[in-house]
């Protein structure tokens, strides 16, 4: 996506893992511009699938799902709903 492209989404990563090392207020300032343009991404569920992968993955998680994630080449969406899941979008009456 142009979003990861730019390499806002590799923003508050360490280098060593592909990112760019910025603050967490260049990382704000980074959303309130894309919110400001009404741009509309899955910036905010990016962030926080590579923040798990970077704490929580092993170096092959890191190389194989991190690094595709912070280079552009991956979108990430959260599921809000999947067959077999105990959650609905079918309201219950």
């Amino acid at each position: 996506t142009a979003i990861a492209e730019t390499g806002l989404i590799a923003l508050p990563f360490a280098e060593d893992l592909g990112g760019a090392d910025a603050s967490a207020v260049e990382v704000s300032v980074a959303a309130v511009e894309l919110g400001r343009g009404r741009i509309q991404s899955p910036y905010a569920d990016a962030l926080a699938a590579a923040t798990l992968l970077a704490r929580l993955g092993s170096d092959e998680q890191h190389e194989q799902l991190l690094a595709p994630l912070l280079g552009g080449d991956t979108l990430v969406v959260t599921a809000i709903a999947e067959p077999g899941c105990a959650w609905s979008l079918t309201p219950s009456t």
